[in-house]
């Protein structure tokens, strides 16, 4: 049920004391925003009517939680705040006396509530309508995108104790299925309940290659057994988890399992959070969790326009149809000129862009030199002629003379083969390839495009203008530095619920002074 509340002020407010909180602070702002945007009201649908005892103001619980996130605070650091900050204590709209209390059970309970509604995405979006009502969106035509790692919650595990956590989980679940005993029956191995690694010396192979195979069976006992019963959707679900963390580190030959050599594509790493991933945003930089992805415009674009949030080895730019739905949802429609980094600079993500009528201005992705060998962008690709011309002035064309199914596979997927015997007597073949068939290149399907993108991108006009992408790595550093980097919940929906409020809070605190900024240039004017 939905309380009504009457703020009294008592003696320990007379001095004051909220007149002390700078104006151009995080609380300050906050508090303006939530006031001229936010009523009780509009969270009446999250409440049953006249049922149950009264709530807590879930306008007071959203600004606790936005706080909670800026500052890091853990659920109990949130409650001793609110009792005792007088920055909070105004943020919240709060008495000066200690009396009101956000539990950590309170803040558990309406963070839920508003993952499932939603509300991150609701208040980025208001507080875009504050930006566009004031005149912040006039004459702006630009967007920028950019992305970056956040640390996932829990920690990377390891095969072995994948599998023990995930049978762990199905042994639980079994019990309200009445399944667990039938389960306990058929596993050779006895201790999936027990705390800590199995009682085996890790030093030896053959005690590690047997549990292996022991724990890997187990799983796929289970996953029989299972299949000969309608189960709950939940016990599947954990069944099916089961098999694959158990299948996707290991290779099987006559009948031994052992442990796969690299790291499996998309792999699985915690059971706790099925849906973080191993992310790495450059050679020298991972992380295990999820990589968010904004877009900013408006004046100087510094205001966040959409927000999301991907398992960590997503592509950057997965995540750009998403982003302009987003766009369009706030804001009215897609972007005009969309300015990104090379990870964005792709024929298929131009292609997509250009569908859309989106303008992408980003670099086109340097090709691979491998072993410092003559890359493809040394080639003179003639799409007209379809002609190939390589650094030694050797020219095939695209179009094979002889129409093998060979060579017309060749063509249908854009392999351009140079014949060996110019290739193994040319003097430069040592900086070109290692192959003794030939050099290789690969015409994209649309070549055309990056070709365009390659030649636009030496400009003055496309430098100068490429220049302002750097303002959105701004945004991501003041956003990281405010507790965007990590995620204290599990699950992708909660890292994009968190990022949103990130996005909403930049937003409210760039707003005034954009506006002031806005008011000093348009005095200017005026007084000449």
């Amino acid at each position: 049920m939905l309380r009504r509340e009457d703020e009294q002020l008592n003696f320990a407010d007379m001095d004051n004391w909220q007149e002390r909180i700078p104006k151009n602070s995080f609380y300050y702002c906050l508090r303006q925003w939530v006031e001229n945007n936010l009523s009780d009201e509009q969270f009446s649908h999250l409440y049953s009517e006249g049922k149950g005892r009264p709530s807590l103001s879930p306008t007071r619980m959203l600004t606790a939680t936005i706080i909670q996130l800026e500052k890091g605070y853990s659920d109990r650091e949130m409650d001793e705040a609110a009792q005792f900050d007088d920055r909070v204590k105004y943020a919240l709209r709060l008495s000066r006396s200690p009396q009101y209390r956000v539990t950590h059970s309170s803040l558990s309970r309406y963070r839920k509530m508003f993952l499932e509604d939603n509300i991150g995405r609701k208040i980025l979006k208001m507080t875009l309508q504050t930006a566009t009502a004031a005149g912040l969106f006039e004459g702006a035509d630009k967007d920028l995108v950019d992305s970056f790692m956040i640390h996932g919650a829990t920690s990377k595990q390891d095969t072995f104790t994948l599998i023990r956590k995930a049978m762990a989980r199905v042994l639980r679940l079994s019990e309200k299925d009445g399944l667990r005993n039938a389960i306990e029956l058929i596993l050779e191995h006895k201790e999936y309940g027990k705390n800590g690694k199995p009682k085996i010396n890790w030093n030896i192979e053959e005690e590690k290659q047997k549990l292996l195979t022991t724990l890997v069976n187990d799983a796929r006992w289970v996953k029989e057994l299972i299949s000969q019963y309608t189960v709950s959707d939940e016990l599947k679900d954990a069944v099916d988890l089961l098999q694959l963390v158990a299948e996707q580190d290991i290779e099987e030959n006559d009948g031994q399992i052992k442990i796969r050599r690299g790291v499996a594509k998309d792999r699985t790493i915690s059971i706790k959070d099925p849906e973080m991933r191993h992310g790495r945003k450059t050679t020298s930089y991972k992380t295990d969790g999820y990589k968010g992805h904004i877009m900013t415009g408006g004046k100087d674009c510094e205001l966040v326009i959409s927000t999301t949030a991907t398992p960590a080895n997503a592509p950057d730019e997965s995540a750009l149809d998403e982003l302009e739905e987003q766009r369009k949802e706030n804001l009215g429609r897609y972007s005009k000129d969309l300015l990104a980094d090379t990870a964005y600079g792709g024929a298929d993500t131009r292609k997509n862009m250009q569908e859309q009528g989106i303008n992408l201005i980003a670099k086109v992705p340097p090709a691979s030199n491998k072993k410092g060998l003559f890359s493809k962008e040394e080639f003179n690709i003639d799409l007209k002629a379809g002609l190939v011309t390589c650094p030694a002035n050797q020219t095939v064309s695209t179009i094979p003379k002889r129409k093998s199914k060979k060579q017309i596979q060749r063509a249908e997927k854009g392999i351009i083969k140079f014949p060996k015997e110019k290739c193994n007597s040319c003097p430069l073949k040592d900086k070109c390839t290692n192959s003794k068939s030939g050099r290789t290149i690969r015409i994209h399907e649309n070549e055309e495009l990056l070709q365009a993108a390659r030649a636009k991108q030496e400009t003055v006009e496309f430098k100068e203008e490429y220049s302002t992408r750097a303002n959105v790595e701004r945004t991501i550093a003041h956003l990281t530095r405010h507790g965007a980097r990590k995620t204290r919940l599990v699950g992708t929906a909660w890292a994009k619920f968190k990022l949103a409020l990130h996005g909403a809070v930049r937003n409210i605190m760039t707003i005034p002074r954009l506006l002031k900024k806005q008011a000093k240039e348009e005095l200017q004017a005026a007084t000449g």
